[in-house]
Protein backbone atom coordinates (compact mmCIF):
# COMPACT_ATOMS: atom_id res chain seq x y z
CA UNK A 1 0.00 0.00 0.00
CA UNK A 2 2.82 2.40 0.85
CA UNK A 3 4.59 1.62 -2.42
CA UNK A 4 1.54 2.70 -4.41
CA UNK A 5 0.61 5.62 -2.11
CA UNK A 6 -2.59 3.98 -0.89
CA UNK A 7 -3.89 5.60 2.29
CA UNK A 8 -4.33 3.57 5.49
CA UNK A 9 -8.14 3.55 5.42
CA UNK A 10 -10.13 0.55 6.76
CA UNK A 11 -11.66 -0.19 3.35
CA UNK A 12 -8.22 -0.14 1.72
CA UNK A 13 -6.85 -2.56 4.32
CA UNK A 14 -9.67 -4.98 3.49
CA UNK A 15 -8.98 -4.71 -0.25
CA UNK A 16 -5.26 -5.30 0.18
CA UNK A 17 -5.73 -8.10 2.70
CA UNK A 18 -7.87 -9.88 0.10
CA UNK A 19 -5.17 -9.20 -2.50
CA UNK A 20 -2.40 -10.56 -0.26
CA UNK A 21 -4.28 -13.76 0.57
CA UNK A 22 -5.35 -14.32 -3.04
CA UNK A 23 -8.88 -15.19 -1.94
CA UNK A 24 -10.52 -13.21 -4.76
CA UNK A 25 -8.98 -13.92 -8.15
CA UNK A 26 -11.02 -11.32 -10.01
CA UNK A 27 -10.00 -8.63 -7.52
CA UNK A 28 -6.33 -9.57 -7.90
CA UNK A 29 -6.56 -9.34 -11.69
CA UNK A 30 -8.10 -5.86 -11.48
CA UNK A 31 -5.39 -4.63 -9.10
CA UNK A 32 -2.57 -6.17 -11.18
CA UNK A 33 -3.99 -4.52 -14.29
CA UNK A 34 -4.26 -1.15 -12.51
CA UNK A 35 -0.65 -1.46 -11.32
CA UNK A 36 0.60 -2.27 -14.83
CA UNK A 37 -1.32 0.71 -16.24
CA UNK A 38 -0.22 3.00 -13.38
CA UNK A 39 -3.86 3.72 -12.50
CA UNK A 40 -3.90 2.49 -8.90
CA UNK A 41 -5.17 5.06 -6.38
CA UNK A 42 -7.52 5.47 -3.40
CA UNK A 43 -10.52 6.09 -5.62
CA UNK A 44 -10.01 2.83 -7.51
CA UNK A 45 -9.56 0.95 -4.22
CA UNK A 46 -12.88 2.32 -2.99
CA UNK A 47 -14.55 1.19 -6.21
CA UNK A 48 -13.05 -2.28 -5.81
CA UNK A 49 -14.22 -2.44 -2.21
CA UNK A 50 -17.79 -1.60 -3.21
CA UNK A 51 -17.91 -3.84 -6.29
CA UNK A 52 -15.88 -6.88 -5.18
CA UNK A 53 -15.92 -6.99 -1.38
CA UNK A 54 -18.81 -5.05 0.13
CA UNK A 55 -21.34 -7.88 -0.11
CA UNK A 56 -23.44 -6.38 2.71
CA UNK A 57 -24.17 -3.25 0.68
CA UNK A 58 -24.91 -5.26 -2.46
CA UNK A 59 -27.15 -7.63 -0.54
CA UNK A 60 -28.98 -4.69 1.00
CA UNK A 61 -29.64 -3.24 -2.46
CA UNK A 62 -30.91 -6.61 -3.69
CA UNK A 63 -33.21 -7.03 -0.71
CA UNK A 64 -34.54 -3.50 -1.20
CA UNK A 65 -35.27 -4.24 -4.86
CA UNK A 66 -37.19 -7.40 -3.98
CA UNK A 67 -39.02 -5.54 -1.22
CA UNK A 68 -40.03 -2.74 -3.58
CA UNK A 69 -41.40 -5.24 -6.09
CA UNK A 70 -43.24 -7.09 -3.34
CA UNK A 71 -44.78 -3.81 -2.17
CA UNK A 72 -46.05 -3.04 -5.70
CA UNK A 73 -47.67 -6.45 -5.92
CA UNK A 74 -49.31 -6.12 -2.51
CA UNK A 75 -50.62 -2.62 -3.28
CA UNK A 76 -52.20 -3.94 -6.48
CA UNK A 77 -53.81 -6.86 -4.64
CA UNK A 78 -55.22 -4.58 -1.95
CA UNK A 79 -56.65 -2.25 -4.59
CA UNK A 80 -58.28 -5.13 -6.43
CA UNK A 81 -59.70 -6.58 -3.21
CA UNK A 82 -61.19 -3.20 -2.30
CA UNK A 83 -62.73 -2.99 -5.74
CA UNK A 84 -64.11 -6.53 -5.37
CA UNK A 85 -65.62 -5.65 -1.99
CA UNK A 86 -67.38 -2.65 -3.51
CA UNK A 87 -68.69 -4.77 -6.39
CA UNK A 88 -69.88 -7.46 -3.98
CA UNK A 89 -71.67 -4.84 -1.90
CA UNK A 90 -73.34 -3.43 -5.00
CA UNK A 91 -74.38 -6.92 -6.08
CA UNK A 92 -75.85 -7.52 -2.63
CA UNK A 93 -77.86 -4.31 -2.93
CA UNK A 94 -79.14 -5.49 -6.31
CA UNK A 95 -80.28 -8.81 -4.84
CA UNK A 96 -81.97 -7.11 -1.89
CA UNK A 97 -83.80 -4.68 -4.15
CA UNK A 98 -84.94 -7.49 -6.45
CA UNK A 99 -86.17 -9.51 -3.48
CA UNK A 100 -88.31 -6.61 -2.28
CA UNK A 101 -89.74 -6.04 -5.73
CA UNK A 102 -90.58 -9.72 -6.19
CA UNK A 103 -92.59 -9.67 -2.96
CA UNK A 104 -94.75 -6.83 -4.35
CA UNK A 105 -94.87 -7.70 -8.06
CA UNK A 106 -97.47 -10.02 -9.51
CA UNK A 107 -97.08 -9.30 -13.21
CA UNK A 108 -95.36 -12.13 -15.03
CA UNK A 109 -93.74 -9.79 -17.53
CA UNK A 110 -92.20 -7.62 -14.80
CA UNK A 111 -90.98 -10.68 -12.91
CA UNK A 112 -89.33 -11.91 -16.09
CA UNK A 113 -87.53 -8.58 -16.53
CA UNK A 114 -86.32 -8.63 -12.93
CA UNK A 115 -85.06 -12.17 -13.31
CA UNK A 116 -83.20 -11.25 -16.50
CA UNK A 117 -81.61 -8.30 -14.69
CA UNK A 118 -80.54 -10.59 -11.85
CA UNK A 119 -79.05 -13.09 -14.31
CA UNK A 120 -77.12 -10.30 -16.02
CA UNK A 121 -75.82 -8.94 -12.69
CA UNK A 122 -74.83 -12.43 -11.59
CA UNK A 123 -72.91 -13.06 -14.82
CA UNK A 124 -71.07 -9.76 -14.43
CA UNK A 125 -70.22 -10.67 -10.85
CA UNK A 126 -69.00 -14.10 -11.96
CA UNK A 127 -66.77 -12.49 -14.60
CA UNK A 128 -65.31 -10.02 -12.12
CA UNK A 129 -64.71 -12.84 -9.62
CA UNK A 130 -62.92 -14.86 -12.28
CA UNK A 131 -60.76 -11.87 -13.21
CA UNK A 132 -59.86 -11.34 -9.55
CA UNK A 133 -59.06 -15.04 -9.16
CA UNK A 134 -56.73 -14.94 -12.18
CA UNK A 135 -55.03 -11.80 -10.93
CA UNK A 136 -54.51 -13.27 -7.47
CA UNK A 137 -53.01 -16.39 -9.02
CA UNK A 138 -50.60 -14.25 -11.05
CA UNK A 139 -49.66 -12.32 -7.93
CA UNK A 140 -49.14 -15.56 -5.99
CA UNK A 141 -46.74 -16.76 -8.69
CA UNK A 142 -44.82 -13.47 -8.59
CA UNK A 143 -44.62 -13.55 -4.81
CA UNK A 144 -43.28 -17.12 -4.93
CA UNK A 145 -40.63 -15.93 -7.40
CA UNK A 146 -39.71 -13.04 -5.12
CA UNK A 147 -39.49 -15.43 -2.17
CA UNK A 148 -37.08 -17.58 -4.18
CA UNK A 149 -35.07 -14.45 -4.99
CA UNK A 150 -34.83 -13.63 -1.29
CA UNK A 151 -33.67 -17.17 -0.53
CA UNK A 152 -31.00 -16.90 -3.25
CA UNK A 153 -29.84 -13.60 -1.75
CA UNK A 154 -29.70 -15.20 1.70
CA UNK A 155 -27.65 -18.14 0.41
CA UNK A 156 -25.31 -15.86 -1.54
CA UNK A 157 -24.74 -13.69 1.53
CA UNK A 158 -23.74 -16.79 3.50
CA UNK A 159 -21.55 -18.40 0.83
CA UNK A 160 -17.87 -17.90 0.06
CA UNK A 161 -17.79 -17.12 -3.65
CA UNK A 162 -14.47 -18.84 -4.36
CA UNK A 163 -14.92 -22.16 -2.56
CA UNK A 164 -18.75 -22.23 -2.44
CA UNK A 165 -18.53 -23.27 1.20
CA UNK A 166 -20.43 -21.35 3.89
CA UNK A 167 -18.52 -18.16 4.73
CA UNK A 168 -17.35 -16.69 8.04
CA UNK A 169 -20.75 -15.10 8.68
CA UNK A 170 -22.51 -18.46 8.23
CA UNK A 171 -19.90 -20.15 10.44
CA UNK A 172 -20.44 -17.64 13.25
CA UNK A 173 -24.21 -18.15 13.10
CA UNK A 174 -23.86 -21.94 13.04
CA UNK A 175 -21.44 -22.01 15.96
CA UNK A 176 -23.67 -19.70 18.00
CA UNK A 177 -26.67 -21.97 17.38
CA UNK A 178 -24.83 -25.22 18.11
CA UNK A 179 -23.13 -24.00 21.30
CA UNK A 180 -26.51 -22.93 22.70
CA UNK A 181 -28.01 -26.27 21.66
CA UNK A 182 -25.14 -28.22 23.25
CA UNK A 183 -25.47 -26.21 26.46
CA UNK A 184 -29.18 -27.07 26.66
CA UNK A 185 -28.98 -30.72 25.64
CA UNK A 186 -25.62 -31.70 27.11
CA UNK A 187 -24.67 -33.35 23.80
CA UNK A 188 -21.03 -33.09 22.70
CA UNK A 189 -19.91 -30.43 20.23
CA UNK A 190 -16.47 -30.24 18.65
CA UNK A 191 -14.69 -27.85 16.34
CA UNK A 192 -11.97 -28.46 13.77
CA UNK A 193 -9.66 -25.68 12.64
CA UNK A 194 -7.62 -26.50 9.55
CA UNK A 195 -5.01 -24.60 7.59
CA UNK A 196 -3.24 -25.37 4.31
CA UNK A 197 0.46 -25.98 4.99
CA UNK A 198 2.92 -23.56 3.31
CA UNK A 199 0.10 -22.04 1.29
CA UNK A 200 1.78 -18.66 0.85
CA UNK A 201 4.90 -20.31 -0.56
CA UNK A 202 2.74 -22.39 -2.90
CA UNK A 203 0.83 -19.27 -3.95
CA UNK A 204 4.02 -17.31 -4.60
CA UNK A 205 5.55 -20.18 -6.58
CA UNK A 206 2.64 -21.14 -8.81
CA UNK A 207 0.48 -18.01 -8.80
CA UNK A 208 -2.85 -16.94 -7.36
CA UNK A 209 -4.90 -18.83 -9.93
CA UNK A 210 -3.34 -22.14 -8.93
CA UNK A 211 -3.69 -21.07 -5.31
CA UNK A 212 -7.42 -20.61 -5.86
CA UNK A 213 -7.57 -24.13 -7.31
CA UNK A 214 -5.93 -25.46 -4.16
CA UNK A 215 -8.46 -23.65 -1.96
CA UNK A 216 -11.32 -25.15 -3.98
CA UNK A 217 -9.78 -28.63 -3.82
CA UNK A 218 -9.46 -28.50 -0.02
CA UNK A 219 -13.00 -27.15 0.30
CA UNK A 220 -14.35 -30.09 -1.73
CA UNK A 221 -12.48 -32.57 0.49
CA UNK A 222 -13.94 -30.94 3.58
CA UNK A 223 -17.46 -30.77 2.22
CA UNK A 224 -17.44 -34.41 1.11
CA UNK A 225 -16.45 -35.59 4.57
CA UNK A 226 -19.16 -33.84 6.58
CA UNK A 227 -22.90 -34.46 6.68
CA UNK A 228 -25.84 -32.53 8.12
CA UNK A 229 -25.99 -31.12 10.74
CA UNK A 230 -22.19 -30.85 10.49
CA UNK A 231 -20.83 -27.89 8.54
CA UNK A 232 -17.52 -27.03 6.88
CA UNK A 233 -16.87 -23.32 6.28
CA UNK A 234 -14.14 -21.05 5.00
CA UNK A 235 -12.92 -19.16 8.04
CA UNK A 236 -10.63 -16.81 6.14
CA UNK A 237 -7.65 -16.93 3.78
CA UNK A 238 -6.39 -20.52 3.67
CA UNK A 239 -8.03 -21.43 6.98
CA UNK A 240 -11.20 -23.52 7.26
CA UNK A 241 -13.41 -24.60 10.15
CA UNK A 242 -15.68 -27.61 10.66
CA UNK A 243 -18.49 -27.62 13.22
CA UNK A 244 -19.36 -31.12 14.45
CA UNK A 245 -22.55 -31.31 16.59
CA UNK A 246 -23.26 -34.48 18.58
CA UNK A 247 -19.68 -35.64 18.02
CA UNK A 248 -17.19 -36.57 20.74
CA UNK A 249 -13.57 -35.48 20.73
CA UNK A 250 -12.39 -38.98 19.83
CA UNK A 251 -14.83 -39.31 16.93
CA UNK A 252 -13.86 -35.84 15.73
CA UNK A 253 -10.21 -36.87 15.65
CA UNK A 254 -11.16 -39.74 13.35
CA UNK A 255 -13.04 -37.37 11.03
CA UNK A 256 -10.12 -34.94 11.04
CA UNK A 257 -7.64 -37.68 10.23
CA UNK A 258 -9.82 -38.87 7.34
CA UNK A 259 -9.92 -35.35 5.92
CA UNK A 260 -6.16 -34.93 6.31
CA UNK A 261 -5.48 -38.21 4.50
CA UNK A 262 -7.88 -37.41 1.65
CA UNK A 263 -6.18 -34.05 1.02
CA UNK A 264 -2.67 -35.51 1.26
CA UNK A 265 -3.49 -38.09 -1.42
CA UNK A 266 -4.56 -35.47 -3.94
CA UNK A 267 -2.00 -34.91 -6.69
CA UNK A 268 -1.84 -31.46 -8.25
CA UNK A 269 -1.16 -31.10 -11.94
CA UNK A 270 -1.31 -28.08 -14.21
CA UNK A 271 -3.96 -28.88 -16.83
CA UNK A 272 -2.47 -26.74 -19.58
CA UNK A 273 1.00 -28.34 -19.47
CA UNK A 274 0.60 -31.51 -17.44
CA UNK A 275 3.27 -30.18 -15.08
CA UNK A 276 3.39 -31.96 -11.71
CA UNK A 277 2.85 -29.48 -8.88
CA UNK A 278 3.26 -32.06 -6.13
CA UNK A 279 0.98 -32.57 -3.15
CA UNK A 280 -0.58 -30.29 -0.59
CA UNK A 281 -1.11 -31.04 3.08
CA UNK A 282 -3.20 -29.56 5.85
CA UNK A 283 -2.86 -29.28 9.62
CA UNK A 284 -5.91 -29.66 11.86
CA UNK A 285 -6.67 -28.70 15.45
CA UNK A 286 -9.54 -30.30 17.40
CA UNK A 287 -11.31 -28.93 20.49
CA UNK A 288 -14.50 -29.85 22.36
CA UNK A 289 -17.00 -27.34 23.70
CA UNK A 290 -17.31 -26.91 27.46
CA UNK A 291 -20.92 -25.97 28.28
CA UNK A 292 -21.10 -22.43 29.58
CA UNK A 293 -17.78 -21.23 28.18
CA UNK A 294 -17.69 -18.20 25.85
CA UNK A 295 -17.56 -19.02 22.15
CA UNK A 296 -14.33 -17.03 21.87
CA UNK A 297 -12.64 -19.43 24.33
CA UNK A 298 -13.86 -22.44 22.36
CA UNK A 299 -12.47 -21.00 19.12
CA UNK A 300 -9.26 -20.02 20.91
CA UNK A 301 -8.61 -23.62 21.99
CA UNK A 302 -9.30 -25.03 18.52
CA UNK A 303 -6.96 -22.42 17.04
CA UNK A 304 -4.32 -23.29 19.64
CA UNK A 305 -4.51 -26.93 18.60
CA UNK A 306 -4.04 -25.91 14.96
CA UNK A 307 -0.91 -23.92 15.82
CA UNK A 308 0.35 -26.88 17.83
CA UNK A 309 -0.12 -29.15 14.80
CA UNK A 310 1.91 -26.77 12.67
CA UNK A 311 4.71 -26.45 15.19
CA UNK A 312 4.79 -30.23 15.57
CA UNK A 313 5.68 -30.62 11.89
CA UNK A 314 2.46 -29.92 9.94
CA UNK A 315 0.37 -32.46 8.01
CA UNK A 316 -1.09 -33.79 11.25
CA UNK A 317 -4.05 -33.66 13.59
CA UNK A 318 -3.65 -32.35 17.16
CA UNK A 319 -6.50 -32.49 19.69
CA UNK A 320 -6.66 -30.61 22.96
CA UNK A 321 -6.32 -33.87 24.94
CA UNK A 322 -3.01 -34.75 23.27
CA UNK A 323 -0.67 -35.34 26.26
CA UNK A 324 2.52 -34.78 24.29
CA UNK A 325 1.89 -31.20 23.16
CA UNK A 326 1.60 -27.96 25.13
CA UNK A 327 -1.31 -26.37 23.32
CA UNK A 328 -1.17 -22.93 24.95
CA UNK A 329 2.59 -22.62 24.53
CA UNK A 330 2.21 -23.32 20.83
CA UNK A 331 -0.37 -20.58 20.42
CA UNK A 332 1.71 -18.03 22.34
CA UNK A 333 4.83 -18.75 20.29
CA UNK A 334 2.98 -18.82 16.96
CA UNK A 335 3.46 -21.16 14.05
CA UNK A 336 6.85 -21.14 12.38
Amino acid sequence: MAKHNISAAPNNFEVWYAYATGCNQELNQKIDRAISENKLNDQLCLQLYKSDLNTTEKMSDSVKDVGDRMEVEMDDVIARLNEAMQQTSAYGDTLQLASGQLDKESSGANVKVMIENLVTATRHMEQRSKQLENRLEQTANKVRTLQNNLEEIRVEASTDQLTKLPNRKAFDEKLDFETKNAARSGNPLTLLFTDIDHFKKFNDTWGHQTGDTVLRLVSVCLDQNVTEPQMAARFGGEEFAVVLPNTTLEDSKVIAENIREVVAKKKLQRKSTGEDLGHITISIGVAQFNPGEPIADFVHRADACLYAAKRAGRNRVVAENDPDIDIEASLEQGAA
